[in-house]
């Protein structure tokens, strides 16, 4: 037996010609990608010991130049790691420069792995294992060649995310719409939060003025149809959305996200509420059943967001505030300093000043 083995692997090894060298790989390929934590050199060598260590080799390195395996260092072991079709794609890139190294090839991994939310610099370092100096030189040699680029993250404006040189940065980089760079655009928010909740408040008020018109003209014995005036008083976010886009009072194009999260705002400000419809199989209803309304946990609304149309109501207030309510003094953080003749006084007050004004 021992014999028959050495026979077989003499063979393997004397034969070094292309239709010989291309079974290796495809036999390499398909055992790399049975694992999906990939192989050790030690199990790929024991698994193949009837091929030369020499055609192995080859073919591994052939694998690697192709962008369809990539080895990594787990400890002491090389492991070899299958790379999916998205990969390999990207890998074209690297096919155009002939002067790419085995450092960069091993950055341009580590940064592609990590998407469209980048990668920082210390985890680059740590996953490469490359001294600093060689590393910085590496990160600049690829953004030189436009194969990966470095980007600012709104939770760290003064470090650096890396990501592959034609991905756009997630929202979690760049903020999204709520962003200009790395300056949180607070009036552009606040303006779309007040046209959002105009926007609800007068759907409610049109819907109560038809609402007292319809008892009006029915007989006291019929007070009208009150599932039907309040239906009349909802407003989908798709509706808020279009109502937005009308305006133009945006440079950037809004999602149905960005709006439905700047109505969440004006829900946690108590000024509307938000209900969860569950989605009809017909699309003639044109009325919502009371009994299909359900108010969703944040991690319910995660789970079933596709299943449930928004809807968002204005909410009247049951009294209003007196006036001794609305005096700045109730909620000035420095009103056990102010007196008188003293730093903080009364009489140049900036909060009585703005209150005044309004």
């Amino acid at each position: 037996m021992a014999g028959k083995f050495k026979h077989e692997a003499s063979t393997s090894g004397g034969n070094k010609g292309p239709a010989n060298l291309d079974s290796v790989k495809n036999e390499i390929l398909n055992l790399v990608q049975a694992y999906d934590n990939g192989l050790t050199e030690m199990e790929l060598s024991r698994t193949m010991h009837n091929t030369s260590s020499e055609l192995r080799m080859n073919a591994i390195n052939a694998l690697a130049n192709e962008g369809k395996i990539q080895l990594c260092k787990q400890g002491s072991n090389l492991v070899y790691r299958a790379i999916d079709s998205k990969s390999t794609y990207n890998h074209s890139a690297l096919q155009g420069h002939s002067n790419i190294s085995l450092e960069e090839r091993a950055v341009f991994r580590v940064v592609e792995s990590a998407g469209s939310k980048g990668i920082w610099n210390r985890d680059i370092r740590s996953q490469t294992k490359l001294p600093l100096n060689q590393m910085s030189k590496v990160l600049k040699n690829l953004e030189t060649k436009k194969l990966i680029k470095a980007v600012k993250s709104v939770n760290a404006s003064k470090k650096k995310l890396y990501m592959l040189y034609g991905l756009e940065p997630d929202k979690s980089v760049t903020g999204g719409a709520w962003y200009s760079g790395t300056e949180f655009e607070s009036e552009y928010v606040q303006v779309l939060h007040e046209q959002c909740y105009q926007f609800v408040k007068r759907r409610l008020v049109a819907a109560s003025d038809k609402d007292k018109s319809d008892k009006d003209k029915n007989d006291k014995d019929n007070k009208g149809d009150f599932v039907e005036a309040r239906n009349r008083s909802l407003v989908s976010s798709s509706e808020v959305k279009e109502h937005i886009d009308n305006l133009k009072i945006s440079n950037v194009q809004l999602s149905l996200q960005d709006i439905e999260m700047v109505l969440d705002t004006i829900v946690f400000d108590g000024l509307i509420e938000k209900i969860a419809v569950e989605k009809r199989p017909d699309p003639k209803m044109e009325t919502i059943p009371v009994k299909s309304e359900k108010s969703l946990t944040s991690d319910e609304e995660d789970q079933d967001s596709g299943n449930y149309t928004y809807f968002y109501r204005a909410l009247a207030r049951l009294v209003e505030s007196t006036g001794v309510m609305r005096v700045p003094c109730g909620q000035c953080p420095h009103v056990h300093e102010c007196r008188p003749g003293a730093v903080v006084n009364p009489e140049k007050c900036v909060y009585f000043d703005r209150w005044f004004s309004t």
